[in-house]
């Protein structure tokens, strides 16, 4: 019997110490290191559930080509659109004189410009008038088509009146002064010596449109 009790005890030591020496090799790493393989293999055994993705990225659709930009079309009668809407009327120029404001006026034909009036023979205009100069003044176009009086006397001169306010404005002496023709009114009313002119322009003749 003691035999047998013994024997069992030495069996029993040598499943212990087999057992024991299994699980020494099994769990020869340590803890740590053996919780990162079990976590890294369980992460891996997910993977393997999901469904594989694709290799790339989704091509997108390329957007169709714009199309080419077309040229507006030119109207052949465009021109048509920056025409004036209606011609410039024809004017004439129309210079008087009179012996004082209220006078009657005396017409004086101007045929081309420039135009000098004086007291001397070869004037385009002769006044027999003791103020005024042998040559007094005479009518121009500037640069900018703009009808004016330029004064050509040293001695009595030119005074132009306001024709805003219709009051005589600084007597003007210097030889080669130029008073332009006022826009608004299209009228220039000036003293030369002791006569009164009236440059205007007016509306073409008729007649004269007609030639």
């Amino acid at each position: 019997m003691l035999k047998w009790i013994v024997g069992a005890v030495v069996i029993a030591l040598i499943l212990v110490l087999f057992l024991r020496r299994r699980n020494g090799k099994r769990h020869s790493k340590p803890w740590h290191k053996r919780l990162t393989d079990w976590l890294f293999a369980r992460e891996l055994a997910v993977d393997r559930e999901r469904p594989p993705r694709p290799a790339g990225r989704p091509q997108r659709r390329a957007r169709p080509a714009a199309a080419p930009h077309r040229a507006a079309r030119t109207d052949p009668d465009q021109t048509q659109y920056i025409r004036p809407s209606a011609a410039p009327r024809p004017t004439e120029i129309a210079l008087s004189y009179a012996a004082d404001v209220d006078s009657p006026a005396y017409p004086i034909p101007v045929s081309k410009l420039p135009f000098r009036v004086g007291a001397r023979a070869d004037c385009d205009y002769v006044l027999d008038n003791d103020t005024i100069s042998r040559e007094h003044f005479e009518l121009f176009r500037d640069a900018y088509g703009e009808l004016c009086v330029r004064n050509l006397s040293r001695t009595n001169g030119i005074i132009p009146i306001n024709e805003q306010s219709g009051l005589l404005d600084e007597p003007i002496l210097e030889p080669g002064r130029v008073i332009p023709i006022d826009r608004e009114t299209g009228t220039l009313r000036f003293w030369a010596g002791e006569l009164f002119f009236t440059l205007a322009l007016v509306p073409a003749s008729t007649n004269r449109r007609r030639r």
